[in-house]
């Protein structure tokens, strides 16, 4: 009550106020005197899905809304709370009132509050403040606790129907029992039918119809057994027959022959089992709808079946007692269940051997005897024993689940599963617990092992679909929908054919099918159809997925989008039979350009940006044809020449790859100047970049004898904030220039110093490269970073552009560094980069993970949809979510196209947005999301490398909740989560 006065004064004193009302989690609403609306703040608005002009829609369900009672009871709208304000001026409190959306079909439960407000006279009624708070999430939980609650109640009482002392009328009991079977599921139909071996039929014992429901009993009795020849098959082997729909069996199944004509559109039937004999089975008929069973209700069907046919046995054949007092032997004596009992103090009265000799070391000071069995049980989960142990206490004869963690002899850790329960004394007072248990450390590897491969399969970029026998679709990866257009309701159950274009030729199938059925793989390419028309190639792998036996059980295709790769194919054969024509024009092209750079010369600098501008586009035209120059230079090189022909294509070769340097270099510079060049900065481990450097340039300084060495302390390794493909470019680009500048037989040296930290912690790390080269004279040094400017070129013989170190210094400057210069004529030269030195995240987190932790648990659980490409920033945030929040689901999506699909599927609550992505920017996601009504309420905390003022507060005013620059601060990050996913 204090809490709701501290409401009702912070109402009052704030009204004029908006902008406060609107940050207040409770929904308020502020009627007037004669019924109409006046003002709701946005959290009344977000909990109704209405806008204030729409409120007046909640009065009548012809606009689509119904208020129900807590048992779905439709309220009437004049029984809404501000109504009955309105009309008694009387205080209306904790009011649980479900609005439900019939299109929908979705209930938000409310807890409202509604107060009068009366004019000076205090008589005179001004208006009715209601406040509103969203419990639907605790009426969800309470309702499957019910639904839980009563399904273990009739659990308890079957049990003890069946499982208790000989009843007196069996008949009546079994007739009772199909009862609340068939009301709990809420089935048509429950019956038991007997199987009679001796004299070949099937006769119908018991049987339960819902009002309005045939009976079928009086027509199966004496049937012969041959008609249920295929029901008898399954049931002798143990089998339940769960048939969800009829219709969808095959016409000459017998089964369906016999459903369809008594109307049964879904059927449950389980064995019961005498021993290993079937002597009959349970069954369950839906008529006027279609039904899958879930595994609960599958369980609990069998469950009857085991009672039932435990009953039939006390009552026909008492020798039975035996045969199960020596099956339960056989399961104390078990070797891989564990047997305990305790009193109720936790010291063991009794266990078995297994129970023994996997946890007999553990006591051998005072004996099992002696002691209790928490000793068994890792610390952490003594909490969680106590808990099971009270709540069977309380509950005496019900069984409890619980897992448990116990020390191995290995120093390892036993998963094991029990089932706790509390026995009871002649008095039925609790006097012991009895415990079962196994061991399942192997399984839960293996479903961990699973696990890592299922989410590899959904992350790939490659299209994987599973087939059944027939070719049917059972499995396919989010990149399937993603590349066919189809959704996964449009795939499933469906067979592949329908992508298919009609261009591959049938005998590619026939071959296809005949390697796959005879166990063999099959390679080749489709031409397929999507959704929207549109073709596209696949190259794919097909193969057969066998089971142990070595028998085909389905089918899996692994296929990789190469429309774009067959595109550039096309081109460069159609590029080479027009070559010369292409040079013609790109040379006159060229001509034409100098010229107007020439006349433009007094405008220096913005005719050298016109050149960089204008080789940019050139570059993306030469490149096809040199790619397709250098390929066919490659494969003639490879045949067989003479020595005139194999110098000729060396020269077509050498200069091929110098004009293609030349080209990468222009785009590369044209890209940074023209500010369209991606840097994604993360941490970034420096001398495995410069082991990988040395590595890939040890070939071209053998070939003119120059000894590469690096001075590293590789026992402390270094990390520095970095686009880790730009800077091992910029360390190559160095590297190559202190080759190719040396002399035969010099030397490259390659160290790192780390230096004081200056202003905002910052600390630089230099990353120096040293040659014993030709060096160069001071006033040179100032333009060497010039574009186009080659030092010394005239004398030096050795090919170049002038544009590697502009490039360098561009790249540098944009990951936040600096790049220098010292160098001495004949002595040799030192380049060297700054950059600023960082932590490893992903190591911090796992050395956090191995310390002890006395911060609180965090237990919210919800999905987070992390929209980004590049992979160490997706396995930092996984790794930051599996070790700090693992209740927490996270779901990758690393392209633009498919984000409305994937958050429209995955419901998270949080969006975690790059801005930098392949095929869209960030920024265009995040209007689509905010356009969306579906999508609009669901945060999404911007996460990139852009920290520019502008780009965060522009982003923030289009409706991100946050901005988070990389690389990621995890407090920071932690803090972001825990604010959105509750």
């Amino acid at each position: 009550m204090a809490s709701k006065q501290i409401q009702r004064n912070m109402v009052e004193h704030s009204f004029t106020n908006n902008k406060l009302l609107d940050k207040i989690n409770v929904g308020i609403i502020y009627t007037n005197a004669d019924g109409t609306l006046n003002y709701a703040n946005k959290a009344a608005e977000r909990i109704l899905g209405l806008q204030l002009a729409d409120l007046t829609k909640l009065q009548t369900h012809q606009d689509g809304f119904l208020f129900i009672d807590y048992d779905g009871t439709e309220i009437p709208s004049n029984e809404f709370p501000t109504s009955i304000v309105l009309n008694t001026k009387q205080a209306v409190s904790d009011n649980i009132i479900g609005i439900h959306r019939i299109k929908q079909r979705h209930t938000t439960w409310l807890m409202i509050d509604a107060e009068p407000e009366f004019a000076e006279d205090g008589k005179t009624l001004t208006r009715v403040l209601t406040t509103l708070t969203n419990i639907t999430s605790h009426i969800t939980i309470e309702k499957k606790l019910h639904v839980q609650n009563k399904l273990q109640s009739l659990v308890t009482k079957t049990a003890k129907t069946y499982l208790g002392v000989m009843h007196n009328q069996p008949e009546a009991a079994v007739q009772q029992s199909l009862k609340e079977l068939g009301s709990f599921i809420e089935a048509d139909r429950v019956y038991i039918i007997d199987y009679d071996f001796k004299q070949q039929i099937v006769r119908n014992t018991y049987e339960w119809c819902k009002e309005g429901i045939s009976s079928y009993q009086s027509s199966c009795q004496d049937m012969p057994l041959e008609k249920m020849r295929d029901w008898l098959i399954e049931h002798t082997e143990g089998k339940a027959i769960h048939i969800p729909d009829i219709s969808a069996l095959s016409d000459h199944n017998s089964m369906k022959q016999i459903l369809v004509k008594r109307g049964i559109q879904s059927i449950l039937t389980v064995p019961i089992l005498n021993g290993k004999d079937c002597i009959g089975f349970v069954g369950m008929d839906l008529v006027h709808r279609k039904h899958f069973f879930s595994e609960q209700e599958q369980n609990l069907l069998v469950i009857f079946a085991e009672m039932y046919a435990n009953m039939m046995l006390r009552v026909a054949y008492n020798k039975k007692i035996q045969e199960s007092e020596f099956r339960l032997q056989k399961i104390v004596n078990s070797p891989t269940h564990y047997i305990l009992r305790t009193d109720l103090t936790g010291k063991h009265t009794y266990w078995n051997q297994t129970f023994e000799d996997d946890f007999g070391w553990m006591y051998d000071h005072k004996g099992l005897e002696n002691e209790d069995s928490l000793k068994s049980i890792c610390n952490y989960h003594h909490q969680r024993v106590q808990e099971v142990v009270f709540a069977c206490m309380s509950n005496p004869g019900t069984v409890h689940q619980v897992e448990l963690d116990k020390p191995a002899k290995n120093g390892g850790i036993k998963t094991t599963i029990w089932e706790f329960v509390c026995l009871t004394d002649a008095n039925g007072h609790p006097s012991e617990m009895q415990c079962m248990g196994i061991d399942i450390s192997a399984k839960r590897a293996a479903e961990e092992q699973v696990r890592k491969l299922s989410r590899a399969v959904d992350q790939i970029p490659l299209t994987v679909v599973i087939t059944n026998l027939d070719g049917n679709i059972e499995y396919a990866n989010p990149y399937t929908f993603q590349t066919t257009g189809y959704t996964q309701e449009e795939l499933l159950g469906k067979n592949p054919k329908i992508l298919k274009s009609g261009e591959t030729s049938l005998e590619e199938y026939e071959q296809l099918w005949g390697n796959i059925t005879n166990g063999k793989e099959w390679k080749g390419i489709f031409h397929n159809r999507k959704k929207d028309g549109s073709l596209y190639w696949e190259q794919a792998t097909i193969g057969p997925i066998m089971n142990e036996d070595g028998k085909i059980t389905h089918y899996i295709a692994i296929k990789e989008d190469i429309t774009e790769r067959k595109r550039i194919q096309d081109e460069l054969k159609d590029l080479n039979l027009h070559l010369e024509e292409k040079i013609k024009e790109r040379t006159n092209d060229l001509e034409n350009a100098n010229i107007s750079l020439i006349n433009a010369n007094q405008l220096a600098q913005k005719a050298n940006q016109a050149k960089i501008d204008f080789l940019s586009k050139m570059s993306h035209e030469l490149r096809t044809p040199m790619n397709s120059i250098l390929g066919f230079g490659q494969l003639l090189q490879m045949s067989e020449l003479t020595a005139i022909q194999e110098k000729g294509v060396q020269h077509i070769l050498d200069s091929g790859k110098h004009l293609l340097n030349l080209i990468n270099e222009v785009l590369d510079i044209s890209r940074i100047e023209s500010g369209r060049i991606s840097i994604s900065v993360e941490p970034v481990n420096v001398y495995e970049i410069i082991n990988d450097v040395k590595e890939s340039l040890l070939f071209s300084a053998n070939q003119k004898g120059i000894n590469i060495e690096t001075e590293l302390n590789i026992q402390s390794p270094i990390f520095i904030k970095a686009d880790k493909q730009r800077l091992k470019q910029v360390l190559i680009n160095i590297t190559n220039n202190a080759i190719k500048y040396n002399n035969e037989g010099g030397e490259v040296t390659i160290y790192v110093t780390v230096k004081p930290m200056i202003e905002n912690e910052y600390t630089p790390v230099r990353i120096s490269v040293s040659d014993t080269g030709w060096g160069i004279e001071e006033q040179y040094l100032e333009k060497i970073f010039i574009p186009f400017e080659r030092i010394g070129a005239e004398r030096s013989g050795v090919e170049g552009t002038g544009l590697g170190l502009a490039v360098v210094k561009q790249l540098v400057e944009l990951m936040g560094g600096s790049v220098g210069v010292k160098s001495s004529p004949e002595v040799g030269s030192t380049f060297w980069i700054e950059l600023q030195k960082c932590t490893n995240q992903l190591e911090m987190i796992e050395n956090e993970t191995g310390k002890p932790q006395q911060e609180a648990k965090h237990v919210q659980s919800g999905t987070v949809l992390y929209i980004e490409d590049n992979l160490p920033n997706i396995e930092l945030v996984q790794e930051i979510i599996e070790t700090k929040r693992n209740a927490i689901q996270l779901v990758v999506h690393m392209v633009g196209k498919g984000v409305m699909e994937k958050v429209l599927a995955c419901k998270p609550s949080l969006i975690l947005l790059d801005l930098n992505l392949p095929d869209k920017h960030g920024k265009d996601i995040l209007i689509e999301l905010q356009s969306n009504e579906l999508t609009k309420y669901i945060p999404v905390v911007v996460i990139s490398a852009d920290a520019m003022p502008n780009q965060i507060d522009h982003l923030l005013a289009m409706g991100a909740k946050d901005y988070l620059t990389k690389p990621i601060e995890i407090n920071s990050f932690l803090h972001i989560v825990d604010a959105f996913v509750k």
